[in-house]
């Protein structure tokens, strides 16, 4: 049976050559610095004995904040089309599993990025 290091690298691989940086966790600082788009994909916390066939996984996707401060919509949406079905199609060599959004928002508290988060519940079909 899969662990969630076994989904996360599962997913990661699906979606490592898109043509953005990918991290697993959190991102690199080097990155953040440079003020580079990315994606970090991670999963929330499992607790002790909770069954492992539903795993919460959060994406997200960062870009820039512009010089005027809008939102760029345009990039994140661009940037959510490319990942969508590389995600989807991810495989998982302990079982077959579904995706399922759950919840996305796009988040513009932090001072160098906006972000758009994407949450999933990944259901293991076996």
């Amino acid at each position: 049976m899969a662990n969630d290091f076994d989904i996360i690298d599962a997913l990661y691989d699906s979606i490592e050559n898109c043509g953005v940086l990918v991290g697993k966790g959190k991102a690199d600082l080097d990155w953040i610095e440079a003020k580079t788009e990315h994606i970090v994909i991670n999963n929330l916390p499992l607790y002790e004995g909770q069954l492992l066939d539903r795993v919460p996984i959060n994406l997200n996707i960062y870009v820039p904040k512009t010089t005027s401060g809008m939102v760029n919509r345009t990039r994140l949406k661009e940037i959510e089309n490319i990942v969508t079905p590389l995600i989807q199609s991810a495989s998982l060599n302990a079982g077959y599993f579904d995706l399922r959004v759950t919840f996305k928002q796009i988040v513009t508290d932090e001072p160098i990025f906006d972000y758009r988060n994407i949450r999933y519940d990944l259901v293991l079909t076996h």
